[in-house]
């Protein structure tokens, strides 16, 4: 595994996976199997589940998803406290930071949770403070339909540092591999991308309007029939299905808003504003 057993399951580590499963007879999907596991020796999952998303009610401390001071202070009383955060006190409450969070909660024998509650801040010192505002909604642009199917969650990592000193520039919604994607308004397909090894974005898509504005989908797994460049979509309409294609660590959909054809916004309270990651049938047909 290049990089050591570093505790991240990043690219090098599913290539090492892809590379395991093939010379083991299984399907090399990057995703660990319970065939995969067994061979292993890794006994049975240990049913940890993701962190919840963001979170209005958050009691005074930092919630996941969220940015900003009172992270960045509790990042730093993790690290003072001799827990390692990957990324070091950036700001982000992000898995890293969950990660982070569980870790201290075993070592002092608290309830594991991945987030903080009041146990936990007492033990890292921390006080509690007024979330931050959320970020404005661009009054120009919105979206018709949530572009996942559910069960899911998110959180805002808007700018989160990425690898190669980029910033991420979109939202990443998580949800079970095959679940359905929908287009998120009318529009016609303007660009397609391709998974191949070393691609960042996987297999992906662009959604564009008139004026310009266009929505972009990666690390799908697939794309559904008749799907292209220049197929014409209508909103709610599937279009492809959740993958874990490209730089990606767990089957998602990373998704972009570029108003008018230009620079990326932030697409949280956009995605916010339709959350459906509760409903888990799909939609009608369009």
């Amino acid at each position: 595994v290049r990089g050591g057993a570093d505790g991240r399951f990043g690219p090098a580590t599913k290539t090492a996976l892809i590379n395991f499963q093939s010379v083991n007879g299984i399907t090399p999907t990057g995703v660990l199997t319970e065939k995969g596991a067994t061979i292993l020796k890794l006994g049975q999952p240990a049913g940890f589940a993701p962190p919840p998303p963001v979170s209005t009610n958050s009691g005074g401390w930092p919630v996941f998803g969220e940015s900003g001071q009172r992270v960045k202070l509790m990042q730093l009383a993790l690290i003072n406290a001799g827990i390692s955060v990957t990324g070091g006190a950036d700001g982000d409450f992000g898995p890293a930071t969950s990660g982070a969070i569980i870790r201290f909660q075993r070592r002092e024998k608290l309830v594991v949770t991945g987030v903080i509650d009041d146990q936990t801040a007492a033990k890292l010192g921390l006080t509690k403070s007024e979330p931050p505002p959320p970020p404005p909604t661009p009054s120009n642009v919105s979206i018709d339909v949530f572009p996942v199917q559910g069960k899911c969650w998110f959180g805002d990592t808007w700018h989160a540092p990425r690898s190669g000193n980029r910033k991420h520039e979109g939202v990443d919604i998580i949800a079970a591999e095959g679940n359905l994607l929908y287009a998120v308004v009318d529009g016609t397909v303007s660009k397609q991308y391709w998974d191949y090894p070393g691609a960042l974005a996987g297999n992906g898509l662009r959604v564009a309007q008139d004026d310009g504005t266009y929505f972009t989908y990666l690390h799908m797994s697939g794309f559904a029939d008749g799907i292209g460049v220049d197929s014409v979509v209508k909103a709610g309409q599937v279009i492809g299905y959740v993958g874990n294609t490209g730089s990606s660590a767990t089957p998602h959909l990373h998704f972009e808003i570029h108003p008018g054809g230009g620079a990326a916004i932030n697409p949280y309270p956009v995605v916010k504003a339709v959350d459906a990651c509760a409903v888990t049938a799909p939609l009608p047909p369009v």
